[in-house]
């Protein structure tokens, strides 16, 4: 019971540094959900990519990679991101069914507050290190990428899930 408390604590503790409404975030993330997660890049032609890679995902050629297929997807953009292009409010335009989370926010106390979603997609990230195996539908691998050595080694992928977005004729194709 003392473990159960400290841990309790420690959820707590975490949230409140975070000022992150678990609970409503548990009420509104309701299964089959998505998130998926954006660069820190400030470059238009990346962030179009970015967009039709997660169009492509929900609704295109990629949307093989998700069984359900009345997904809620929700995005994050990364917390460096200083939106000298206002991505998220071009996001929002094209796609106004995702549901933001504040960059502010890390995607860890999700796992931290139980609420594990059923995919995660979207650009190479630390996140990738930390959720299931099963959950991770989709990887873009970046240039230099710093956690694809880790990635492979610990086998968090099957074949045909990362994607390399920067090939030179727009396509997206898997790197494994």
């Amino acid at each position: 019971k003392e473990n159960l408390k400290a841990n309790k604590e420690f959820k707590n503790k975490y949230f409140e540094i975070f000022d992150f409404d678990y609970k409503g975030y548990e009420k509104t993330m309701v299964h089959p959900f998505g998130i998926y997660t954006f660069t820190h890049w400030a470059n238009p032609f990346v962030e179009k990519l970015e967009i039709r890679f997660m169009h492509e995902l929900m609704y295109g050629n990629l949307n093989y990679l998700v069984k359900d297929k009345n997904v809620k997807w929700f995005y994050k953009e990364h917390p460096s991101n200083l939106q000298i292009h206002n991505f998220g409010e071009t996001l929002s335009k094209t796609h106004p069914d995702l549901i933001k989370i504040e960059k502010s926010i890390p995607l860890e106390l999700f796992l931290i507050a139980d609420i594990v979603p059923d995919y995660v997609a979207g650009y190479s990230s630390s996140l990738y290190l930390s959720y299931p195996k099963n959950s991770i539908c989709a990887y873009i691998n970046r240039p230099n990428d710093l956690y694809m050595y880790i990635i492979r080694r610990d086998h968090k992928f099957r074949f045909g899930r990362v994607f390399n977005i920067n090939d030179a004729d727009n396509s997206f194709k898997s790197k494994l």
